[in-house]
């Protein structure tokens, strides 16, 4: 009996080990790649990211520039003269907090250690839950108000959080700049999804 006792705890060990490996986070490359793909038999034209054995879609807003590496994408409008800039990050082995008022304060800090370095005077200006959902996940909003390079500025903040991992999306804009470049930005998220390769 205690031969069965031992087997059938050895079973469980290694069963939540297996368990506990396949919650892992999965390896995000965030290199913008160009990509072509068809909704309603509509072509349209988009960037691609790797994620594991997977990639995402995401279609940035129109003639908004993309560049970045594996750890993160930037982006910004096609005015020259816009203060707006964006980037679109992965954090690994990143637990899931809860959706209570204790989990959304951890969140809210996680979104503030996002925003550029140089911000000085940062408060929350409004906070939302489910402003959209990405791909069928739920996500979480923080706005920021403060001052970046000696002008005001707003900042906002969209966190994805997922199993052991997280992808967040950032916008600043001088306050007046912000509205026109947060919306078209904020909208673009909408087509951020997951596909399986082709074989």
């Amino acid at each position: 009996m205690k031969h069965v006792d031992r087997h059938l705890a050895a079973l469980l060990l290694g069963a939540l080990f297996l368990a506990g490996n396949s919650l892992h986070a999965t390896p995000a490359d965030l290199t913008p790649q160009s990509h072509e793909y068809l909704i309603d038999q509509v072509k349209y034209r988009g960037i691609k990211f790797v994620h594991g054995k997977q990639i995402i879609i995401y279609a940035p807003p129109p003639g908004w520039s993309c560049s970045g590496d594996a750890k993160a994408t930037a982006l910004q409008p096609p005015n020259g003269t816009s203060s707006a800039r964006a980037e679109i990050s992965h954090q690994e082995g990143v637990p899931t907090p809860s959706w209570d008022t204790d989990g959304q304060d951890v969140l809210m800090k996680r979104a503030q250690a996002l925003l550029p370095p140089l911000a000085k005077n940062v408060e929350l200006f409004d906070m939302m839950k489910n402003p959209l959902r990405i791909d069928g996940h739920e996500t979480i909003r923080f706005v920021f108000t403060g001052q970046l390079f000696a002008s005001n500025y707003k900042f906002f903040v969209v966190l994805l959080p997922m199993e052991n991992e997280q992808f967040s999306f950032v916008m600043y804009a001088e306050t007046k700049d912000y509205e026109v470049a947060a919306m078209p930005f904020m909208q673009s998220l909408y087509s951020f999804h997951w596909e399986k390769p082709t074989p």
